[in-house]
């Protein structure tokens, strides 16, 4: 007869005790951050800042209207409440993209407001 340490049944109950235990090591608490944190990468993980309201971030953007260069132009009607982007130069998706980047600077969500967007002719999507 065997010795139980040479069994089969042995080997795997020492197997699934290592995979228990290494899972236990991954889950412990206080372990979420110890990678980022000690590996000198270039992410820095800071709490979150102060939000102002978005009522604050759109009359920031709007002191800086209109915008007006060759390749388009971001104007704003109080009456309408609307922003009106006008794209001049193809390639229309690429200015378009840089145009809603200027909103997202300002943390205006172009869900979240009137944009109307339009293009000189000969541009276009």
């Amino acid at each position: 007869m065997k010795s139980f340490l040479k069994s089969t049944k042995f080997k795997i109950f020492v197997v699934v005790l290592i995979f228990f235990g290494f899972g236990f090591y991954l889950l412990r608490p206080g372990n979420e951050n110890k990678e980022s944190q000690d590996s000198g990468s270039s992410v820095y993980l800071s709490p979150t800042p102060k939000t102002e309201s978005s009522a604050e971030d759109k009359s920031k953007f709007i002191t800086f209207l209109p915008i007006d260069n060759e390749n388009y132009l971001v104007e704003y009607f109080p009456d309408r409440d609307s922003f009106f982007v006008q794209i001049r130069k193809n390639p229309y998706s690429f200015y378009k993209k840089e145009v809603e980047g200027i909103f997202r600077q300002f943390r205006m969500p172009l869900n979240s407001v009137n944009v109307e967007w339009s293009s000189v002719r000969g541009v276009g999507p």
